[in-house]
This record gives structure tokens, C-alpha cells and sequence, in this order.
């Protein structure tokens, strides 16, 4: 790797470093998003089985169904 791309890469691992805190409070959003998404399809009638393949389908994306896949 020459001297300019090890310098890009410098940055790039301490901006990911950086961006940690941010990531985590994302993360735990989408967890609970994607919990709250599997409680419902149970409530509506899935079985748990059932409700974790379509929360591993969809993700925590849920809005891309609504709106046809975009």
C-alpha cells in the first residue's frame, strides 16, 4: 500500500472510531424497531416462528412494504 492510500486509511478507521456512540444508539433503535415488529405479527396472529422469518425477510424495514418495496 503506497504511503497515500495507508493515510486514507488512517482516517477512515478513526472516523469509524469516532462515529461509535452514534452507531450504537442506531443500532439499538433498529433492535427495538425490529422486536416491536415481531411482537405485532405474533399479536396479529403469526406464530413466533412464522414472525422471525418475515422480521429476517423484511428487517427492520418495514416501511418498504408499504411503499411497494422502494
Amino acid at each position: 500500500m503506497d504511503i497515500f492510500g495507508k493515510l486514507q486509511m488512517e482516517i477512515a478507521a478513526k472516523e469509524l472510531k469516532n462515529m461509535m456512540p452514534e452507531y450504537e444508539m442506531i443500532a439499538e433503535a433498529v433492535a427495538v424497531q425490529m422486536q416491536t415488529y415481531l411482537n405485532a405479527l405474533v399479536k396479529a396472529g403469526f406464530t413466533e416462528e412464522q414472525a422471525f422469518e418475515l422480521v429476517k425477510e423484511h428487517g427492520a424495514n418495514v416501511g418498504k412494504l408499504i411503499l411497494g418495496g422502494k
